[in-house]
Parts: C-alpha cells; sequence; structure tokens
C-alpha cells in the first residue's frame, strides 16, 4: 500500500493543474478565479501529508517483516491518523475562503489513499497486525517454557 501510495503522489506532484483550474473556472461561472487561486499550497501540503503517512507506512510494513512486534501499534496509529486525516479534510471543505482549492486538490493529493480504501486496508490490515502480534507472543512463551 505504501509503495503504491508513493508512485501515485510522485507522479501526479508533476503534473500541471493550470489549464484543468482555468478550464473549471471558465465553465463554472459562479467559481470565482480567486476560489482555486489557493489550489497549489493546499496541494503540496496536502500531499506532504500522504507521503509522510506512506513512509512510515513502509517503514512499520518493514519492522513489522522483521517481527518488530512493537510496531503494530504505530500502524494502528498510522491507520487512525489516515481515517482522521480524510474526515477533517471532508470537514474543511466547507471553509469560505479555502474551501474550494482544498476540495480540488483533495482529489489529487489523497488519490494514493484510495488504494488503501479499496481494498478495505483500514479494517484488515490493524485486525491482522493484533492478531499476528497475539500469536507471536504465544509462540515466544511457549518457546520459553
Amino acid at each position: 500500500m505504501a509503495a503504491a501510495g508513493i508512485w501515485y503522489n510522485s507522479e501526479y506532484l508533476t503534473v500541471d493543474y493550470s489549464e484543468t483550474l482555468e478550464t473549471q473556472s471558465a465553465e463554472n461561472p459562479e467559481i470565482k478565479g480567486d476560489d482555486l487561486s489557493d489550489f497549489y499550497t493546499v496541494f503540496y501540503v496536502l500531499s506532504g501529508i500522504c507521503i509522510s503517512f506512506y513512509i512510515i507506512l513502509a517503514i512499520t510494513g518493514i519492522q513489522l517483516i522483521r517481527l518488530k512486534i512493537s510496531w503494530v501499534f504505530v500502524l494502528l496509529g498510522i491507520v487512525v491518523a489516515e481515517v482522521v486525516y480524510y474526515i477533517v479534510l471532508g470537514r474543511l471543505w466547507g471553509l469560505p475562503q479555502y474551501g474550494r482549492s482544498i476540495a480540488a486538490a483533495t482529489g489529487v493529493s489523497s488519490g494514493g489513499l484510495v488504494f488503501q480504501g479499496l481494498s478495505l486496508f483500514p479494517i484488515w490490515a490493524p485486525l491482522a497486525a493484533l492478531w499476528a502480534r497475539n500469536r507471536i507472543r504465544k509462540e515466544s512463551e511457549a518457546n520459553d517454557l
């Protein structure tokens, strides 16, 4: 999931969205040019947040493969942070000054998180990690006896 997200954001960070923004403003007269003037700022901030999620997720995955079971809690934390991120981001769309820029930038910058959503990663990954953690601990305790 981390690799897919990093790939997605690295591809879409290089796209020039200025023509698309101009077209949207021309097609929708109720959208003033200023409404999307903060698009690039918001886009880069949101992309940075998402890339941070992916990097932490990748490091966590590597540590879990190495059977570092305490990293299960980092995985739980990052999944919760991603869910909270999506909820808060949706609420920010309603802001009068920046809402349209946030809404426009959300889809492009957070698209890498869609891979996780489609696979239901936030549901099964924490459950699988907790199950594996408990199993590893039980086996470790059994081997110590």
